[in-house]
């Protein structure tokens, strides 16, 4: 990155025009870093912004009459673009809609729609323009503002939609926002800077809370296009979680209500060397807190626990946050995640847990037949999770050829040596020698009733212990 652009992004961060922290935006979500295009409130920043806006809407090439400031964020940015394409010897005037309009003054006894509602240069009908906002995440905001234009001057013809900062998202559906929204309009949408410029740039500052910028990096990765996925992997920013301690491992699976008998099976199984550890759920915590639940396990083990909400992702994205801030203060090192009522939920969730530090599991296919839930919007459930750089995955034992399915999305998505969390053995009918004839490595089957029900717990676990090493 060239000095210039550091030093812009340093005093930008300087003024608070960059910040840090947790910011709710438009589309939804929460996101931990924020451009708040008020702050450029003195000549000097707004002078310094408007050089940067005004070589990048010349490098563009695209040809423009006027800049439209839309309401609020986007009317400082057309009087620094202004300056600034000034002291490059290009004139071009700006403008921005009122909230009410105006009747007095030059709009005394007019029907001029324009001069009522239009602060500044008035467009004529088909007057090239280039449309000016904060950002970019859906769309939304900047359609119905060029709408209003358009209802007010007439054959309005954008040229451009001009945003400081390519937040390099995806849409809901997985799709890169920007590139959508020029498909949709014929737009196209010019930018300053990428979002993985400014956390490389961020990064590379030992005056900042790393941790701080570390979270745009898990947010990214999360809810990142594929090229800045791409970007963070070769920053290294994109780390393989390491749950398990050993290449393969039984997980016993707890679920049912009592804390006597949670007490009893990890009394029984916690010195097997073959148990990587155990699976809590909610029917413990019907009787139970899940930290009491994780206080008995580690009264005997510090092996991993694995909670599963059964499942986490069946809510609105609002409770991904509640729900893995309260694991990790329960204790828990890892949860299993489903996008079972959505993909932008799957995303809360694995943002959130990874905010959390913990662990994350993701999956999609159940073990029985007879879902409402199409195979392909499953398969959706492990690309998001792929995409996002996660390597521990769930998959249906009993299902073979959709867990075959599973492995090569995996693979695809470039995940290099995926772990593998495989239900259903047991009660269910899969059996671990069926699990390894599928993948032979990196193998934790997920056991509950074969293991809790059993009237010799560590019994019953020595022997799937047996078939898993043999």
């Amino acid at each position: 990155m060239e000095p210039e652009r550091k030093s812009l992004i340093d005093s930008l961060y300087g003024k608070h025009v960059l910040e840090l922290g947790n910011f709710l935006v438009s589309s939804g979500r929460n996101t931990p870093y924020y451009i708040d295009t008020n702050r450029l409130d003195d000549a000097e920043s707004l002078a310094g912004f408007g050089r940067v806006c005004a070589e990048a809407l010349a490098a563009s090439g695209v040809e423009f009459g006027s800049m439209y400031g839309i309401r609020e964020k986007g009317v400082p940015l057309i009087f620094a673009a202004a300056a600034g394409l000034a002291s490059l010897g290009i004139n071009k005037g700006w403008f921005y809609l009122r909230g009410k309009p105006k009747v007095y003054g030059e709009a005394t006894g007019t029907s001029d729609k324009r001069k009522m509602y239009i602060v500044g240069h008035l467009p004529e009908a088909g007057e090239p323009v280039i449309a000016f906002d904060d950002v970019l995440t859906t769309g939304a905001t900047i359609l119905s503002a060029l709408d209003d234009l358009k209802r007010l001057a007439g054959n309005i013809r954008y040229s451009a939609v001009f945003i400081p900062l390519d937040r390099e998202e995806v849409d809901i559906e997985g799709r890169n926002a920007i590139e959508e929204f020029t498909r949709k309009t014929g737009i196209p949408v010019i930018t300053v800077f990428k979002a993985t410029e400014i956390y490389e740039h961020l990064m590379s500052r030992d005056d900042i809370d790393q941790k701080a910028v570390e979270r745009v990096g898990k947010y990214l990765r999360v809810y990142g296009t594929e090229a800045a996925i791409r970007r963070l992997r070769e920053l290294g920013a994109v780390q393989e979680q390491g749950i398990m301690a050993q290449d393969r491992s039984i997980i016993i699976g707890c679920d049912f209500l009592e804390r006597e008998k949670l007490e009893r099976v990890v009394k029984q199984t916690h010195y097997l060397p073959g148990v990587g550890g155990y699976k809590t759920c909610p029917e413990l915590q019907y009787l139970n807190s899940l930290e009491e639940c994780v206080g008995i396990i580690r009264g005997y083990t510090n092996k991993p626990i694995i909670h599963d909400h059964k499942k986490f992702g069946s809510d609105v994205p609002h409770t991904a946050r509640i729900m893995m801030e309260g694991c990790r203060k329960a204790g828990v090192n890892a949860v299993i995640i489903y996008g079972m009522s959505g993909k932008e939920t799957q995303r809360a969730c694995i943002y959130a847990g990874l905010d959390e530090g913990l662990g994350i599991i993701t999956g999609g296919h159940m073990t029985h037949r007879g879902g409402i839930i199409p195979d392909e919007r499953i398969l959706d459930m492990i690309k998001i999770g792929a995409m996002a750089g996660l390597n521990n995955f769930t998959a249906p034992a009993t299902k073979p050829d959709e867990f075959r399915e599973q492995i090569r999305l995996v693979e695809e998505a470039g995940i290099g040596d995926p772990v593998w969390y495989p239900i259903g053995i047991g009660k269910q009918g899969a059996t671990i020698p069926g699990v390894l004839k599928i993948v032979g490595k990196n193998v934790h089957p997920i056991i509950g009733r074969e293991i809790v029900d059993a009237e010799d717990h560590r019994k019953a676990a020595e022997e799937l212990i047996r078939q898993l090493y043999q």
